[in-house]
């Protein structure tokens, strides 16, 4: 057995996830397939639009032999906690061989360069990104500017699948991993790209194709895979699509009813931006009102958004103290969908690894710690809320609904 492991969001899985997938199996002749997928809250603060469960089930369908949560913990979360959180498990699990990320650039010699730096901080690196943060760049802007000062020279990485690329990089240097890395470039359109191309379009184009354009259905058939379109359309018919501007009620009455105190608790909140937050939210009328109100140079929108489902659900940085700074955290590894090759991975982890396997909640709770304890408890509740306005019939969903079995056809 030889397991390749992918870090994803498929929000939806679309044909450049395929090609994705498949060149990965390709290039590294691995026999099996292991995707850590984020829950219900992703990493540039908005929820999925559709559930967990249904996501991974399009995946195994896709070529995916097992798909495992990412907590809420470390999904909704900058790149470096987002990687951390990916990379950990992966390594925890014991039998991964090689980590396969998308690139702009595709160029992982590169992107190893800079992962070492970043990983080894230097004093030259660590002043200088000092010194940029407190000039009022964003962070992403002042790492950027620190590596070309530490290595003497511009560097042409700047998009984003590159930059999560090299997080991941990171962390496989600083938990002195066996996998090895692969990038494979990007084909067609980018990250964030406003059109398609030859039936390739970025997650960002389909789901504003979803919310935006009446005919978005005629047009998905043409970017997705066809089991992806179908379970899209067949979801659609019991669920409403979720999105951020959904709970603009729910964001707006915590930030009413928080004080100062309580938001300087949320995280990524910090340099006053507390009290920007506090003053907005009584006079915003929507979530993209609300953000831009905030919004600032230092402060993208991403984090912002970020900030606001942290808000919502009660998340705060003595947890993120817990989960991602502490040196003892170990996570758990929460079953979502598999086929038959996904069971003998299954097999193989509870035979070479001591990490908590999570398939019955009322079962597998017993077999954590109170950390990890607490850590399920932010999925189970982020849960709750992405079902909250997408589908209420479903709260307590986590309790009641078992991993997805794919059989062959």
């Amino acid at each position: 057995m030889k397991v390749l492991g992918i870090i994803a969001e498929y929000n939806p899985f679309h044909n450049g996830h395929l090609y994705h997938l498949n060149e990965s199996k390709k290039i590294s002749e691995c026999t099996h397939t292991i995707a850590i997928m984020s829950g219900h809250f992703l990493q540039r603060g908005e929820p999925a639009l559709i559930d967990k469960w249904k996501r991974a089930e399009i995946a195994v369908k896709n070529g995916i032999d097992l798909v495992l949560e990412l907590p809420y913990a470390f999904s909704c979360q900058s790149a470096e906690i987002f990687a951390y959180g990916s990379i950990k498990t992966l390594d925890e699990l014991g039998l991964v061989d090689v980590l396969a990320f998308g690139s702009e650039s595709g160029k992982i010699a590169e992107l190893e360069r800079i992962a070492f730096l970043l990983a080894n901080e230097s004093d030259v690196f660590k002043t200088t990104l000092h010194e940029k943060l407190k000039q009022g760049f964003s962070f992403p802007k002042a790492r950027e500017l620190a590596i070309e000062r530490a290595i003497g020279g511009e560097i042409q990485i700047d998009k984003s699948n590159d930059i999560l690329g090299i997080e991941y990089l990171k962390w496989l240097y600083r938990l002195n991993s066996k996998i090895k890395p692969m990038a494979v470039k990007r084909t067609k359109v980018g990250y964030h790209s406003n059109f398609a191309l030859d039936g390739i379009a970025s997650a960002t184009f389909i789901r504003n194709l979803i919310f935006e354009d009446p005919n978005w259905s005629e047009k998905l058939f043409q970017l997705v895979p066809a089991v992806t379109y179908q379970e899209v359309m067949d979801y659609k018919r019991n669920h409403e699509f979720n999105k951020l501007e959904h709970y603009s009620k729910e964001i707006c009455y915590s930030i009413i009813r928080s004080n100062i105190l309580e938001l300087k608790s949320i995280p990524d909140v910090s340099e006053g931006i507390e009290n920007k937050l506090y003053a907005c939210g009584s006079k915003s009328k929507n979530m993209d009102e609300l953000i831009k109100c905030v919004n600032s140079k230092r402060y993208t929108y991403t984090r912002i958004s970020r900030i606001l489902c942290h808000l919502m659900n009660n998340y705060g940085k003595t947890q993120m103290d817990d989960f991602f700074k502490s040196k003892i955290f170990k996570p758990y590894a929460r079953v979502l969908s598999f086929n038959d090759n996904g069971r003998e991975i299954l097999k193989k982890i509870s035979g070479s690894s001591d990490i908590p396997m999570v398939v019955n909640l009322g079962k597998s709770v017993k077999n954590l710690d109170e950390k990890q304890k607490q850590c399920l408890k932010f999925d189970t509740r982020s849960t709750d809320m992405f079902f909250l306005k997408s589908n209420p019939d479903r709260l307590g969903a986590d309790f009641v609904t078992k991993p997805v079995y794919v059989k062959k056809k």
